[in-house]
């Protein structure tokens, strides 16, 4: 029994060669095709997909190769998986850590992009990654996009409008989202607060609306000048520390000038 199973790990290391490979996949002998099955059948589990089917992760995979070249070259079966547009980074190993316990069995833990923005492209909605990959496209309802139901499902989503206009390319739509994108990040950063809306302006200029105040804020174009954009940002935290308690009287704070930032209060009813 020693013997057998010296040859199949032989014939498994074989395996790992192109030409021993093509070799060993020709062998006619019935009698071989058990060390064959040792040589290349694998068991794969997939765990953290959510976006991403197991169909999908697994028409990624390199099947073809053998267990041993598995064993030997996990970074190029995760360099594989990352040709998925769902996938932020993934690791694979084996399902024991001793060799022949269990021989051909591996684990895919896929970690995906996350989401964190609804996009309104006109035409469609996406769903699209903090790093600004489109996930998944969203379907309007009757009374528009189902934001509160896709925030149920996929948590705190920011929801960007305004980036499609009259004979606007999709590769414009997809220029004006990146650069909101680069914006909101820069504003978040600094001011420590999550947004929950941000409506980008045919002049450039982006509104965003903060999500635990509600407070409306308004920035004008940076021309990607994030330096001018930090230091909006940066009174604008100052004045969200003098407004604190007040944020309900607040209807807008217009960044949108190069000192300067004009607050516009709530007017109450006569």
């Amino acid at each position: 029994m020693r013997y057998f199973f010296a040859i199949a790990v032989v014939l498994a290391a074989l395996g790992y060669n192109p030409e021993s490979r093509a070799f060993l996949q020709k062998l006619p002998d019935e009698s071989m095709e058990y060390l064959r099955k040792v040589a290349f059948t694998k068991d794969i589990s997939v765990a953290g997909t959510k976006f991403v089917s197991e169909e999908e992760v697994h028409s990624s995979l390199p099947l073809d190769e053998s267990v041993f070249w598995w064993l030997v070259n996990s970074e190029k079966v995760v360099a594989a998986l990352a040709s998925n547009k769902y996938v932020a980074s993934a690791k694979v190993t084996p399902c024991s850590d001793l060799l022949f316990n269990a021989w051909g069995c591996f684990r895919v833990n896929i970690i995906e992009h996350e989401p964190k923005y609804l996009v309104d492209q006109g035409m469609a909605a996406w769903i699209a990654s903090s790093e600004g990959t489109f996930l998944k496209p969203v379907k309007d309802s009757e009374n528009g996009l189902p934001v509160e139901e896709l925030q149920a499902e996929y948590g705190p989503l920011t929801v960007v409008t305004g980036l499609a206009g009259e004979g606007s390319s999709p590769d414009l739509v997809n220029v004006r989202f990146e650069y909101v994108r680069n914006t909101l990040n820069v504003i978040e950063n600094e001011i420590g607060h999550s947004i929950s809306q941000a409506k980008f302006s045919p002049n450039g200029e982006i509104t965003v609306v903060l999500r635990d105040s509600g407070i409306n804020a308004r920035f004008a174009y940076a021309d990607e000048d994030w330096g001018a954009l930090k230091n909006r940002s940066t009174r604008l935290r100052t004045l969200l520390q003098e407004v604190k308690g007040r944020e309900d009287t607040i209807e807008l704070i217009d960044l949108a000038y190069q000192k300067l930032a004009v607050v516009k209060k709530i007017v109450p009813p006569s």
